[in-house]
């Protein structure tokens, strides 16, 4: 038994190309859009590491030292770690743009985190660097029953 298959080629109507036609030409055109704005959408798709982990990390070491910090001893990991709570809220609150402005020197929202702990003790060191290598932020945990300096009432106000 032997099947044939005719075969009829498909023939678009004059209405079927046009329809095509206008489709092929919205997904360009969307492409095209998608092309430009993506940044402006995307801030951190464009977002710029100008330093390498190791250099954030001496320059994390050298503010934690001008602070009189000793890292000695200590374990240390450095990892890129954005702030979305924060980018979320600025572009929820301003323009797209405006926040894009904001998020690149005036807000930290892109920030290496460098970080010296040493288990299980609780004291931790922390220095939040820019992708530029600014100084953001600065966290020193120490244990809570840790004795502290001992302040005069004018020390401590001064």
């Amino acid at each position: 038994m032997v099947l044939s298959i005719a075969m009829n080629p498909l023939r678009f109507s004059r209405s079927d190309r046009n329809f095509t036609l206008v489709l092929a030409a919205l997904v360009l055109a969307s492409a095209a859009y998608i092309r430009l704005e993506y940044d402006k959408a995307f801030p951190q798709a464009s977002l710029k590491l100008a330093r390498s982990r190791a250099e954030i990390t001496s320059i994390a070491e050298g503010f934690l030292a001008s602070q009189g910090l000793r890292t000695a001893g200590f374990r240390q990991l450095t990892v890129f770690d954005p702030d979305d709570d924060a980018r979320l809220s600025l572009e929820r609150a301003l323009s797209l743009e405006r926040a894009n402005q904001l998020m690149q020197r005036e807000a930290p929202v892109w920030s290496w985190r460098a970080r010296w702990y040493r288990p299980p003790d609780k004291e931790e060191l922390v220095a939040a660097i820019s992708p530029d290598g600014r100084v953001t932020g600065f966290e020193h945990v120490i244990p809570e029953a840790e004795a502290g300096a001992r302040l005069t009432r004018d020390q401590a106000l001064g």
